[in-house]
């Protein structure tokens, strides 16, 4: 019976499993000095350990995968984690860091918790027949002073200067065409003769003058250039274009994508000008055609149709609803085109910031800077996710990759773990007993199979990844005592392991009394003290 229990106990001893996969994962991750460059190629991460502009160095993350890596150099194990420059029209990447327990350090928190807690042992109309024709015979009394050469030159010059200032009205005006005619064909030469009110005429035409800049932006093609071109396009269509070119550069050209950041910022540039020069036109044309409209009538005959019937002042009021339900809501949208594009530039102008800068690496933008102190005894994990983009800025489906970076403080070669585990023994406890007030030696237990804590130091070998060197040292409470097995061995990969050593029991024995001497109960119990004896153990753990 006692060989059957011996066979079952071995047999369980066997099956135990072996080092975890996450030792050895850890014992072979890369090392690296002081910093980890990552770039992101659309569909893979990849990373290499130290700066250069060969990308044949990078080396790829499968997707979704883990990388680890351990940390070592002399300015407190400080890292700095590295993203190469990406397109973000394109794709989005994300960074997070966490914490974790660093397995070297809680193997042996572990192992300490469980030392026996009783030591007491341990975005048009033609300009055609609407020129006016100005001449001496308008002006009143116009007989006096045609025979008087000074005053007629002076006039003369006058209706030079008015009919300069009538050709330069916009003509082709869709908004104002019949306003502008109207306005043209019932001028008062004779008032506008006196300098005072030419001069308020001259500021009224200089206002009308606007309404070019204000269609043009609202309706027509606005001017720009585009690779040194100039070209004239709707402002929807130079912002689509911009935009376009921006989401086409490639993502992993820096300078390349500058490049086209700064031509789209001077396309931005031509249309925010135009919207400036629009909007202040559109406010002061509004302005002078409602508190202005008494002092345009003054220039007018005063019996004239369009004043004597208000037919000029009635076709004000109507243009001005007209420009608020045409004009202005089209700016608007206009504006709001161009918004959105200054907006975009300034956000891409932002992000390349981070990837230029003359303390650091340019093209690449430092998301972590963090230290792993002797002191320190946690993991960091570095978790990086990268979603594709359309056009319309919305997430392309399955185009995740996240990655995972997890770095710790480099042990060497050295990883340290916790295992639980059974081991054979022939260590037996001695007992003692009285036979007629004689001591007696009586059955001594055997502990033979005893389950225990180990705390293992495993060995990455310096060539090859088949046998690695292990030492442990364990605890149990046995029987009666504490029991510490301390071994060396081996362990063929992750698979296999076999460790022996000696092992350290706490036996009672007899003190001054010995075998045969005569005592009592009391007497027996007070001579046993605690003597630190040798044996021997052996442990197997089998990985199905």
């Amino acid at each position: 019976m006692k060989s059957i229990s011996t066979v079952v106990l071995l047999f369980f001893t066997l099956t135990l499993c072996g080092q975890e996969t996450a030792i050895f994962d850890k014992l072979h991750s890369t090392r690296i000095d002081n910093a980890v460059f990552v770039r992101y190629d659309g569909k893979l991460f990849h990373y290499k350990k130290k700066f250069s502009d060969n990308d044949a160095s990078f080396i790829e993350i499968s997707k979704n995968g883990t990388k680890e890596f351990q940390i070592s150099n002399d300015d407190s194990n400080n890292l700095k984690l590295y993203l190469a420059f990406y397109n973000p029209l394109q794709y989005t990447i994300t960074s997070a860091a966490t914490e974790i327990d660093d397995s070297n350090y809680t193997a042996i928190t572990t192992f300490m918790n469980q030392l026996p807690k009783d030591m007491s042992f341990m975005t048009s109309i033609t300009d055609s027949e609407d020129k006016v024709a100005l001449s001496l015979s308008q002006v009143k009394n116009y007989d006096s002073v045609k025979t008087k050469a000074s005053e007629r030159k002076l006039i003369e010059e006058r209706i030079k200067e008015v009919e300069k200032e009538l050709d330069s009205t916009p003509n082709t005006s869709a908004l104002l065409y019949d306003w502008i005619k109207m306005f043209k064909a019932s001028i008062d030469l004779n008032k506008l003769i006196d300098p005072l009110y030419f001069d308020a005429f001259k500021k009224r035409i200089k206002i009308l003058q606007g309404i070019t800049a204000i269609e043009t932006y609202a309706f027509k093609n606005v001017g720009t250039t585009i690779n040194r071109i100039s070209v004239n396009k709707p402002i929807n269509t130079l912002v689509s274009a911009a935009f376009e070119k921006l989401y086409k550069a490639k993502s992993d050209d820096f300078e390349g994508f500058k490049k086209e950041l700064e031509a789209t910022t001077l396309i931005q540039n031509d249309l925010v000008s135009a919207m400036d020069k629009s909007k202040t036109n559109l406010e002061q044309l509004k302005k002078m055609m409602v508190d202005d409209i008494a002092l345009l009538e003054e220039f007018l005959h005063s019996d004239s149709t369009a004043v004597k019937d208000k037919v000029f002042r009635e076709l004000t009021t109507a243009k001005l609803v007209m420009i608020d339900a045409l004009v202005s809501d089209k700016v608007s949208k206009n504006n709001q085109t161009v918004e959105q594009l200054i907006k975009l530039n300034k956000k891409l102008s932002e992000f390349i910031e981070g990837f230029e800068s003359k303390s650091d690496v340019n093209g690449y933008k430092l998301l972590r800077q963090d230290q792993f102190a002797w002191s320190y005894e946690k993991s960091r994990v570095y978790e990086l996710k990268a979603v594709s983009l359309a056009a319309d800025g919305t997430t392309m489906a399955d185009s995740g990759n996240t990655i995972k970076m997890k770095v710790h403080k480099s042990q060497g070669r050295l990883a340290v773990f916790a295992s639980v585990g059974l081991f054979y023994t022939p260590f037996e406890y001695k007992n003692y007993g009285l036979s007629d007030d004689l001591v007696v030696e009586t059955q001594g237990d055997p502990v033979y199979f005893r389950p225990a804590a180990y705390l293992n130091f495993l060995l990455r070998p310096k060539y090859g990844d088949i046998l690695y060197p292990l030492f442990q040292v364990g605890v149990t409470q046995g029987i009666k005592t504490p029991l510490i097995p301390i071994g060396i061995g081996i362990s063929i990969r992750n698979r296999f392991s076999l460790t022996a050593g000696p092992l350290l029991a706490f036996q009672n024995e007899l003190d001054k009394l010995t075998v045969g001497s005569t005592t009592d109960d009391a007497g027996l119990k007070d001579d046993l003290i605690s003597h630190i004896r040798v044996s021997w153990y052996i442990s197997l753990n089998y990985k199905l």
